[in-house]
């Protein structure tokens, strides 16, 4: 027997993502930031994920705040594996940089926040 789709229904989350990953639509890029916060754990990992978080997004820029500055030094070096782990789950050419910093302040008021999302 053929199983139907319809009996594992998906969330209204799964829903909105699917339409909005394939715009570039404001919303969209606006949604792609919040499932980034979101989904912050499993794009980085654990371990990266509770030293670090995504706090800005503007023009292929994410500003990422970090713990401290023995943190900050490791995660320049990893920053190109960064950018590839942003746009494999973001989409190709996504994210175009990233930007460290200890500071919230230091990120750009043009920075659309991921804070408090």
């Amino acid at each position: 027997m053929k199983e139907n789709s319809k009996s594992h229904p998906k969330s209204a989350l799964d829903v909105l993502q699917g339409m909005l990953d394939k715009g570039n639509s404001p919303l969209a890029q606006d949604f792609k930031r919040f499932r980034l916060k979101l989904d912050w754990e499993s794009v980085v990992g654990p371990t990266i994920a509770a030293r670090c978080s995504p706090v800005g997004y503007v023009n292929g820029i994410v500003y990422i705040w970090v713990i401290n500055s023995s943190w900050m030094n490791q995660l320049v070096f990893a920053r190109k594996e960064f950018l590839k782990k942003i746009n494999a789950y973001a989409g190709r050419g996504w994210a175009t940089e990233i930007r460290f910093t200890q500071d919230r302040r230091d990120v750009p008021s043009s920075a659309l926040s991921l804070e408090g999302q």
